[in-house]
């Protein structure tokens, strides 16, 4: 497993014990899967892709984004220890010709906050990429 990490860029190669991943490293898997350059077969890609789009967590960049709006994403909740949770919501969002990756972390006391403020920023974002008209 953490070579195959390492391989998505995910594993720092000079410290692969650190469990520290960075939103760089979060987000580097999205284009990988999107433009098939991970997986042997571009089927597998779009497999992948197609799993992460059923993911069942709503309140991050899903609650920025407008209702079927569709969006390949992966979220993680960690509890950082002395009551300081962390949240991060990663993925690419399926904009009518122009898909974007978005890729938020947080970190507070309250999870349902943390939800919150994705996305709210979700909705900054989608905002400012709709109003492009691109």
């Amino acid at each position: 497993m953490t070579e195959t990490f390492w391989d998505l860029g995910i594993v720092d190669p000079n410290n692969p014990t650190e469990d520290v991943v960075t939103v760089k490293s979060y987000a580097s898997i999205f284009p990988q899967l999107y433009y098939a350059s991970f997986f042997d077969l571009k089927e597998t890609s779009e497999k992948a892709l197609e799993l992460l789009s059923r993911t069942n967590f709503h309140q991050g960049l899903e609650a920025g984004l407008p209702q079927g709006m569709n969006v390949a994403h992966k979220f993680g909740e960690r509890d950082a220890g002395n009551g300081v949770k962390q949240l991060q919501d990663c993925g690419i969002v399926y904009y009518p010709k122009n898909p974007y990756l978005v890729c938020i972390m947080v970190r507070g006391g309250d999870m349902e906050k943390l939800a919150s403020v994705i996305g709210g920023l979700s909705k900054m974002i989608y905002d400012e990429v709709n109003s492009r008209k691109l």
